[in-house]
């Protein structure tokens, strides 16, 4: 008989076992059946998935192990797991499946679900999604599920999870979400009482994983866009239902010699709006280049300049296009006098827009310098390694901030929707202490500011306090200026500023976090120059007049159920702008978490109330 060829005997050879690591107090070979009984604390480990029981038998299979017994499958190495699934036998196929005979889903012990069999897999196998099942307030009751779909076989990395899911009432929502190592893509489709709406969220770059070779030309994207008023009613996130502006923006990138040069087309509209109504887009150029100057200094410079265009709808008939250009920068020079300290900052942006029938400038700077004597004294302490330091520093400064806009263009995307115009400029002598231990990571700050602050039209005395404390127990972060009009020349009546944040108990226990923030009698700008905000307004940040608060509770049932609630509230308007309640039920390292939760936002009617469970970052 001829002698069969090597490709012919490796394929008439057994498959090698895939390994599969256990460990047990107790261990038993059957060479006969070539398999093992194992018993006390038998542990089969598969991260993210973890079997473990009081006796086992296993026997290798080519795709790895075939446990016979009673047993528990958790998905965290910790002990006392919330979320289990019991079962009668398991199939272990490394290093992404698990097989359960007649699994029963626990939680904290308690049956909740059976099913014959259950297929458990890892992101790096296609699979489906956990059920969506909730109460979306007004619009009903509402299910779904989906499938995870890898890029290649094996990836953990990257894949696709599509989502679909109908309501009660007669709706149907699709959800597609595409994770790569450097893009982030969600699209979704809403459609509830014959109203459609669809929302994108999309960032990446073609080239992050490339930092070795930073002179390559590169692609990048960011897109946030809610679609239609159903876009905007049907989430139910509060920031992203409160944006005023959609936007988009593609940009091909050059680096050179420290220049950045982008190439691209931005897009912005008002959110909600049905398709591409109410928006502008057009070509946009910019060249940036930031460095260090000398040992003294850093500077960053942007120029950037383009056309918009109405992009359809009713305001784009007889729509100008509009051209622009668009300069910012900024220089900070930090220097030694002596023993003291100096500082000085510039920053200044400014517009020059055309649309055909009217031209303006924009544009807005800011300066500000300090002279300061930094002093330090540690205290004896009876740890030597952890001593506390005291730091105290006078110091004087001054700050200008100008600006002036126009109403040709309009204000950037996401940057407020009011636009501050004017100038005001701050003199004040200021005291700063921090008493702290850094090994202990507690401390304690507090500066003090006195000084003048005004306009073209006079100057008010002012005052300003700033306080922060950082703990295990307590931490604050709090920010007030006050201005003291004295005649009829002064820049504006009295009034001020106030931001604050605090919390009352340990991060990881009972905690009560609160926040407010305030501004009254004076001028924004005046405002802005106090509290050192940026240029431009963030979200209205100090623009608007008024109270607006919130507070969060964490309230600890035991070691391992969590309750949590709070809320927003717009005092002057008398409106509940958000309210959130929770039941976290979690094992001691919060690698598994059933979630529980009801919440109400602003411009959404009724209750949103829905359950999740949150899995290890690699399971699925």
């Amino acid at each position: 008989m001829p002698r069969a060829s090597l490709a012919q005997e490796k394929a008439e050879q057994p498959p090698v076992p895939v390994p599969v690591a256990f460990g047990a107090d107790q261990l038993r070979f059957d060479p006969t059946s070539q398999e093992f009984d194992v018993s006390g604390n038998v542990r089969v480990d598969e991260p993210p998935f973890h079997l473990s029981s009081d006796a086992l038998r296993l026997r290798r299979v080519p795709i790895g192990a075939e446990v016979e017994g009673h047993g528990k499958l958790e998905f965290c190495p910790c002990l006392g797991t919330p979320l289990a699934v019991r079962f009668s036998g398991a199939t272990v196929a490394p290093p992404h499946d698990v097989i359960l005979r007649d699994p029963v889903l626990e939680v904290f012990g308690v049956p909740l679900a059976w099913a014959p069999v259950f297929w458990l897999r890892s992101p790096g196998r296609p699979g489906l999604l956990a059920p969506d099942v909730e109460w979306r307030g007004a619009d009903g009751f509402f299910a779904g599920g989906g499938v995870h779909l890898p890029w290649r076989p094996g990836d953990t990395a990257r894949g696709l999870d599509l989502r679909v899911g109908g309501y009660a009432q007669g709706g149907i929502a699709v959800d597609a979400s595409l994770t790569t190592v450097t893009t982030s893509t969600r699209v979704t489709w809403d459609r509830l009482h014959d109203e459609d709406g669809i929302g994108v969220r999309a960032t990446g770059a073609t080239s992050i994983a490339h930092p070795e070779q930073p002179e390559r030309a590169s692609v990048a994207w960011d897109v946030d866009a809610l679609r239609g008023q159903r876009a905007v009613a049907a989430t139910t996130d509060l920031d992203a239902a409160a944006r005023p502006f959609d936007r988009a923006e593609v940009d091909a990138l050059w680096r050179a010699a420290g220049w950045t040069i982008a190439s691209g087309v931005r897009w912005v509209a008002l959110r909600g709006a049905d398709a591409l109504d109410d928006g502008a887009a057009g070509p946009v150029l910019a060249v940036r280049r930031s460095d260090a100057i000398g040992h003294v200094g850093v500077y960053d410079a942007t120029f950037e300049g383009g056309q918009m265009g109405a992009t359809g709808g009713p305001t784009a008939t007889g729509a100008t296009p509009l051209t622009f250009a668009r300069a910012e920068g900024g220089a900070t020079f930090n220097a030694r006098v002596g023993p003291a300290g100096a500082s000085l900052g510039v920053r200044e942006v400014g517009v020059i827009s055309d649309d055909g029938a009217r031209s303006g400038i924009d544009a807005a700077v800011q300066v500000r310098g300090a002279i300061g004597l930094p002093l330090v004294r540690g205290f004896a302490s009876t740890d030597d390694g952890d001593p506390w330091v005291h730091r105290t520093e006078p110091r004087l400064e001054a700050a200008l901030l100008e600006t002036h806009p126009s109403d040709v263009f309009i204000v950037p995307a996401g940057r407020g929707m009011t636009a501050p115009s004017g100038g005001a400029w701050v003199l004040a002598g200021r005291w700063d202490n921090s008493l702290g231990r850094l090994g202990s990571r507690g401390a304690f700050d507090l500066d003090a500011i006195a000084g003048l602050v005004g306009d073209a039209g006079g100057s008010s005395p002012a005052l300003r306090v700033r306080a922060g404390v950082s703990g295990p127990w307590v931490g604050l972060v709090a920010d007030a200026a006050r201005v003291h009009a004295v005649s009829s020349t002064s820049p504006s009546a009295s009034g001020g500023a106030l931001v604050a944040r605090v919390r009352f108990g340990p991060d990881a226990g009972l905690n009560l976090t609160a926040h407010v923030a305030e501004r009254d009698g004076v001028d924004p700008v005046i405002a802005r120059a106090l509290v050192e905000a940026p240029l431009e307004p963030a979200n209205g940040f100090l623009s608007t007049t008024g109270w607006t608060g919130g507070a969060r509770l964490a309230l600890p049932i035991g070691s391992r159920v969590t309750a949590r609630g709070g809320g927003d509230y717009d005092f002057d308007a008398r409106e509940l702008v958000a309210a959130i309640a929770s039941l976290e039920l979690h094992d001691p390292c919060n690698c598994v978490v059933v979630r529980a939760t009801t919440a109400h936002r602003i411009g959404r009617e009724g209750i949103d109330a829905w359950l999740s469970v949150d899995l290890p970052l690699a399971g699925r």
